[in-house]
């Protein structure tokens, strides 16, 4: 309901009833029997921050697959990447100046470091990262004010057919 009254508010312009619809809770079922949740209980003993996020991953996973917008897009990815490197028993934690990470081994042969290099190409990485996140929301955006159009237009079309019609 969230979505179809997101897409119906640029039609009609500011419609209250969005808030309504968009800031109630989800309900979100959970299968007891499932392997996942029955492991749940051992997995919190061992390590309950490792739970939470894999709760918080299942649940925002669901909410995708429903087609609902996640409200933190950065925090989900890292939620995923912390999951998928458990998974692979891989530390999370390290910062892959042991010749891990992205762009594979050493210093480049000029002395080793180059942390501060690294640092400003992982900053420059991200504001790239930012800007086409920012550029596809306004993509979506555009897209989504031109189907509203379309749609008035396609309206206005068939108004002025039934007018003729009547005459």
């Amino acid at each position: 309901m969230e979505k179809i009254m997101r897409t119906q508010a640029y039609q009609i312009g500011k419609d209250i009833s969005i808030n309504y619809y968009a800031n109630q809770e989800k309900t979100f079922d959970i299968n007891p029997r499932h392997p996942l949740i029955r492991d749940i209980l051992q997995w919190v003993k061992e390590d309950a921050e490792t739970v939470l996020d894999a709760a918080v991953v299942l649940f925002e996973t669901v909410a995708l697959r429903l087609g609902y917008l996640l409200p933190d897009i950065k925090a989900c990815g890292d939620r995923i990447d912390r999951m998928f490197c458990l998974s692979l028993n891989i530390n999370p934690k390290e910062d892959g100046e042991e010749g891990g990470g992205e762009g594979g081994g050493g210093g480049g042969g000029r002395g080793g470091g180059g942390g501060e290099e690294k640092e400003e190409e992982e900053e420059e990485e991200e504001e790239e990262e930012e800007e086409e996140e920012e550029e596809e929301e306004e993509e979506e955006e555009e897209e989504e004010e031109e189907e509203v159009n379309d749609d008035m237009e396609q309206n206005k079309k068939e108004e002025v057919d039934m007018g003729t019609e009547e005459e």
